[in-house]
């Protein structure tokens, strides 16, 4: 002490737990640097007496254990060293100045002094490992959060008591909430009680929270989600939910789950966070180093409605609407089993994953929807009513049967222990009758233990019912036994009308009765899924739904070639090798039936073999008559059946037939007709030539010399290698011309006929006369009785070559006709010389051809004389109408005598557009597109031309001005004029422009002239200064005016403005300025005329 405290406190504060008194050897001093600004948390009066450490002059931190001391278990229970600190007596009795000594019972410290620094409270984690209470960091947030309010207004606060009582505290902090942007809670912000939905007709969240999914690594069918791979995921926004809140979906299993596989998942800071497939092979989640399950596997090939609901310290299952359980779970440390049946299963159920980065189940989800729980009493609990043999008069949260049916799972009913011996023996029975208020049709009773401590654990009970009060009790239950464990007991029994029970308890597990609560339900009944996947081939009867408690007999069938090996469970475990396997269901269940090869199955031409793995076959060669033997084929695929088979296979034997090779020496003389039979045999059939005979065969097979001979025709042998056959023909001497005379008379009435139906008349000419003369020839050598065989002969072959002739049928002129008349009466002057048109003139002429052909014309020729006259024709290109652009040449060339009238710009474009419209005037062969462009350029230019304007005017109206003698005058109003002047001059120094433009700046500027002219005032009494006015342009005229006998006179100094002489000069210049531009304006109208 006297070193470490010194030593640490040269660069950090000390902080020590109180100990000095527990440790005092009576023997140390311990010196000031070890105890000045050392701060000090009094937890024990044994450890450290409160005063002692004060008087040492140590700061102290109350942290007294009595009241500040928590080590959550999960049970609710209040006090030191208990689940929750006991608030009200915090709030009543506890200061934080007040310490507790060693014997000295409580004493005050001053609560102004420097060493009293307040106090705190401790939550203690100590229920791990061998005792993990199985709460999460929400649980213990609770409850720092329960005991946070008190101690706040204990350290802050006069009394700690201004809020009155404990109540009014707890229900301003619940009012308050907790801290902004904290969610210790996990909860999820949204209007309605539906926090995120998907549908997966797409991605989106149809919740309306827009918290549409993220990422998608798995496949969308048919409106739902499908995880094939065991990456294979959805990522949503959200990470999870917690407390008050539920997770719905629905679950197709598309293949047996396996243990660790996930459907839903959540990044976890330390272990994992997800809802998988346990060991076991049941449904369950883990957290941190928990592993939770519910008593239920997910069937296989069945659609079910999955839903998780997070409460209070546990996790309820309801499966299609019905509640299956709660979870139950174990704790694990380096993989070792710490502790199972944990009851206390809190869950933030984790919604960020859909599937799984890593291991996801083979499954179809759909209709996944998030949302917030609200707890629903069917039936009423709150209006039950009881009576019992035992119970403990204690607290308001342990003791009264009240408290097994108040919908509170922390409060208990317990068996009387205060002041008594209320145990079970053997020899006696703890009852609680229940009266419900009304009547339920049920079929189940629960009662679920105490969850914080294993005691009072029913372990053997009876159940009695009954409808009515007035009704005897019926016994549903008797010696029912149940698990020494927490979880929630059952009794089922066939469903009736129930409005009171009577529970009877007859052992425990150490003679105490203790009970959470009661529960009662409508429970449909259970339907179990049976399924069994394969290994291997083979089949299994007896799969499918069965009622709970159902014995099922299920058969495998092993495949031909494989035998059967056993059934497997979900964790690869053989569980029998029987092909029969008889069992009672009371859960879903999956297994795998493995079957193994033995043997392959060969089929040979419909024959099969069962081969032993690594084993071929031995056959005999084949033999078919007339066939050799090629070997056993798989479609194109030889195979060799003398090698192990690898697999089934489906063989044929493949025959080739022997071949029959057939010599003839002349084939003029005849030929041989080969026929193979399906006996195998072959038959041979010589086919003479005309004059010729059949003589014999020669038969030889190939390895042999010699060879045989035959005059058999036809001829059937059957060939037993490859064989070649020589055939001799000779000269039939018999034969007479009479054999020729009957084909040639064929020949003459087969063309008869043709003649007799018309259509030899349908002919065209040259080939209508072949076809008569051959006939008529034909008809004259069969009538000569001395016809020589060369004759019949000739005439056959004449007549036969004329039956070709018969296809030479005469076409249709009748279209052909009609466009040859439209096109020879066209004016061909009217269209432009040219390839097309010398190309439509052949055509025309290739036409009238065909049409004036003597005999007739065949259809081709017709049709092709029609295209080609039907092409030209439409490819003729006609001249255009030049009398618009002849027009606007001699408009233009009307304007070339007045020229200089015309700004050069515009002239310059008439003088260009008139030049290429002429060129295209002059050329014969001008499109009408040209022509139509040079009537649109020319026009334009001839509209655009713009006469040059005469300024000539104005410069002689600004010399009069200058003429004029200013002296009589204002210089104001000289000056003014000689603004005007400044003006007009600078505007005849600009290039010419526009020409209506020039007409209204030469009018304007006239009109500022004459209104400087006529703003002349004389100076008052006619006093003429000959001073020259403050002007650049200013000009000094001579005052004298020309009289009419040629002598000149000065004006008199007091000249008035009825004057006449200089009103004269300037109303002169006005009208004249006018009538100039009068005279311009009207010259550009009637140009423009």
């Amino acid at each position: 002490m006297n070193q470490i405290v010194p030593y640490i406190k040269e660069t950090n504060t000390v902080r020590m737990w109180g100990g000095l008194t527990w440790i005092n050897d009576g023997k140390t001093q311990i010196i000031d640097e070890a105890i000045e600004n050392v701060e000090m948390n009094l937890w024990s009066s044994g450890w450290a007496d409160g005063i002692e450490m004060y008087d040492m002059g140590y700061k102290l931190i109350n942290t007294i254990d009595s009241y500040n001391y928590m080590v959550p278990n999960g049970g609710m229970g209040r006090g030191a060293y208990g689940d929750l600190l006991n608030i009200n007596s915090v709030f009543n009795n506890f200061e934080a100045n007040l310490v507790a000594t060693r014997s000295s019972g409580w004493k005050y410290i001053p609560s102004g002094d420097d060493q009293a620094l307040g106090a705190v409270f401790a939550i203690w984690s100590d229920n791990i490992d061998k005792h993990a209470s199985g709460l999460d960091e929400s649980d213990y947030f609770y409850r720092f959060f329960d005991a946070l309010p008190v101690y706040a207004e204990k350290t802050w606060a006069a009394t700690g008591k201004e809020k009155g009582t404990i109540d009014n505290l707890t229900t301003i902090a619940s009012n308050v909430g907790i801290g902004p942007r904290t969610n210790p809670y996990f909860q999820l912000e949204s209007k309605t009680d539906e926090l995120a939905t998907y549908t997966f007709g797409d991605l989106s969240d149809t919740s309306g929270n827009n918290r549409d999914i993220l990422e998608n690594k798995a496949k969308l069918d048919e409106d739902a989600l499908v995880l094939d791979q065991k990456k294979s995921y959805v990522e949503t926004p959200i990470t999870k939910v917690g407390k008050g809140n539920e997770l719905s979906f629905d679950i197709t299993m598309n293949k047996v789950g396996k243990p660790g596989q996930v459907i839903f998942e959540s990044d976890a800071a330390y272990g994992t966070q997800d809802i998988r497939i346990m060991e076991s092979g049941k449904l369950g989640f883990t957290r941190e180093l928990y592993d939770y399950e519910f008593d239920y596997t997910l069937p296989v090939g069945k659609n079910v409605n999955i839903r998780i609901v997070s409460k209070q310290q546990k996790t309820e299952l309801h499966v299609n609407g019905k509640f299956i359980g709660n979870a139950v779970g174990k704790y694990f440390h380096n993989d070792i089993l710490k502790k199972e049946n944990l009851t206390n299963a809190s869950f933030n159920i984790p919604i960020q994953r859909i599937g799984s980065k890593t291991n996801a189940v083979q499954a179809t989800i759909d209709n996944v929807k998030v949302s917030k729980t609200h707890s629903v009493d069917t039936y009423n609990k709150s209006a039950w009513a009881g009576q019992t043999n035992t119970e403990t008069i204690y607290n308001d949260v342990e003791g009264r049967l009240s408290y097994a049916f108040d919908n509170n799972a922390s409060s208990i009913w317990h068996s009387n222990w205060k002041g008594a011996t209320d145990k079970l023996t053997g020899n006696n029975t703890f009852y609680a009758e229940i009266d419900m208020n009304e009547t339920y049709t049920i079929n189940s009773f629960s009662f679920t233990p105490r969850t914080d401590t294993n005691s009072g654990l029913v372990t053997k009970a009876d159940l009695f019912v009954k409808a009515s009060n007035d009704e005897e009790w019926i016994q549903v239950a008797e010696d029912a036994l149940f698990a020494a464990d927490r979880s929630q007991k059952t009794f089922y029994f066939d469903e009736q009308d129930v409005r009171y029970i009577k529970f009877v308890a007859k052992s425990s597990n150490d003679g105490w009765v203790a009970v959470s609560e009661f529960d009662v339900a409508s429970i449909p009944k259970s339907q179990m899924n049976v399924y069994v996947d394969y290994t291997g081939e083979g089949t299994v009867d007896g799969t499918g739904q069965y009622d709970a408690g159902t014995e099922v007999t299920l058969t495998a069938t092993p495949a031909k070639g494989y035998v059967f090996i056993g059934w497997i469970d979900f964790s690869d475990t053989v569980i029998s090798t029987d092909s029969t396997l008889t069992f009672t269901v009371n859960a879903n269940t999956n297994l795998e039936a493995r079957f193994t090869r033995e043997a392959y199955v060969v089929d040979i031409d419909g024959t099969e073999y069962l081969v032993p793995v690594g084993e071929g076959l031995d056959l005999p060669r084949p033999q078919k008559p007339g066939y050799e033997f090629d070997g056993y084929y798989e479609g194109d695929t030889k195979v060799d059946v003398a090698k192990p088979f690898e697999n089934d296979v489906n063989l044929s034997t493949k025959f080739v037939p022997y071949s029959v090779e057939i010599k003839i020496e002349d084939t003029s003389h005849g030929s041989v007709e080969v026929t193979r039979n399906e006996d195998g045999s072959v038959t041979i059939n010589a086919l003479p030539s005309n004059g010729y005979v059949f003589k014999s065969w020669s038969i030889s097979e190939r390895t042999r010399d010699e060879a045989t001979v035959v005059t058999d025709n036809p001829y059937t042998f059957i060939p037993t290698m490859h064989t070649i056959v020589n055939v001799t023909f000779e000269k039939d001497e018999t034969e007479s011309t009479d054999v020729q005379k009957t084909a040639l008379k064929l020949f003459i009435d087969m063309m008869d006929e043709n003649v007799t139906l018309g259509y030899v008349d349908e002919l065209i000419g040259p080939a209508k006369t072949e076809v008569l003369e051959a006939l008529a020839e034909a008809k004259t050598i069969y009538e000569k009785v001395d016809a020589t065989e060369e004759e019949v002969n000739a005439s056959v072959i004449r007549l036969s070559e004329a039956f070709t002739y018969l296809s030479l049928v005469k076409g249709d002129l009748t279209l052909l006709q009609q466009l040859y008349d439209t096109c020879n009466a066209l004016d061909l002057d009217k269209y432009h010389n040219g390839a097309t048109k010398e190309l439509f003139i052949e055509a025309l002429e290739y036409a009238y051809g065909i049409l004036t052909l003597e005999g007739g014309a065949l259809q081709p020729e017709i049709d092709e004389a029609l295209e080609n006259l039907n092409t030209t024709y439409a490819g003729l290109v006609s001249k255009p109408d030049k009398s618009l652009l002849a027009y606007l040449i001699n408009v233009a060339n009307s304007k070339s005598s007045m020229h200089e009238r015309y700004t050069e710009t515009s002239y310059a474009a008439l003088v260009e557009a008139l030049s290429k419209s002429q060129v295209v005037y002059d050329n014969p062969e001008a499109t009408k597109a040209e022509v139509e462009k040079q009537v649109s350029d020319l026009s334009m230019a001839i509209s655009s031309l713009r006469l040059k304007v005469d300024r000539s005017y104005l410069e002689e109206k600004v010399k009069a001005i200058k003429s004029i003698s200013y002296d009589m005058y204002t210089e104001a109003s000289v000056t003014k004029l000689m603004e005007a002047i400044e003006k007009v001059e600078a505007f005849l120094i600009t290039p010419e422009g526009d020409a209506q433009q020039e007409a209204n700046m030469m009018l304007e500027l006239s009109k500022i002239l004459d209104e400087a002219v006529y703003g002349l005032e004389k100076k008052a009494n006619g006093d003429a200064s000959h001073t020259k006015p403050n002007h650049p342009d200013y000009v000094i005229s001579n005052p004298s005016v020309d009289t009419k006998d040629g002598s000149s006179t000065k004006p008199s100094k007091n000249v008035n403005s009825g004057d006449e002489t200089q009103s004269g000069t300037l109303g002169l210049i006005c009208i004249s300025s006018l009538l100039g531009v009068m005279i311009l304006l009207f010259k550009k109208k009637k140009e423009r005329i």
